[in-house]
């Protein structure tokens, strides 16, 4: 496994957000004010979660380590590791089992 120092205060985040920027800016041309910020937190947090968690998964000693959660959610990504094409999210595997792309690696090791 390929475990590493926690990473800097901003982790990937400043690789997503220039992603996470455009799509707002998109999101304010076709839709009303409201509903394009909405959408934009939701899509912020969604990325913000996802780098975050992303990068505990892969640290030793981290203080989410030895949650049931926690590390179920680790086995289920160190699949994907193995399998690069199985269980493309980070905390949520529902568009997984959607797409028939779920795999379960059992009981954590």
């Amino acid at each position: 496994d390929a475990y590493r120092k926690p990473p800097a205060r901003e982790g990937n985040v400043r690789h997503f957000a220039p992603f996470v920027l455009a799509v707002g800016a998109i999101l304010l041309l076709i839709l009303p004010l409201g509903l394009a910020l909405l959408v934009f937190a939701e899509i912020a947090l969604f990325s913000l979660l996802n780098s975050v968690l992303h990068d505990r998964l892969h640290v030793r000693g981290d203080r989410l380590e030895g949650g049931r959660w926690f590390e179920r959610l680790r086995a289920l990504h160190r699949q994907h590791h193995d399998d690069m094409r199985t269980n493309l999210g980070i905390f949520h595997f529902g568009f997984d089992w959607l797409f028939g792309t779920f795999r379960d690696p059992g009981p954590s090791r």
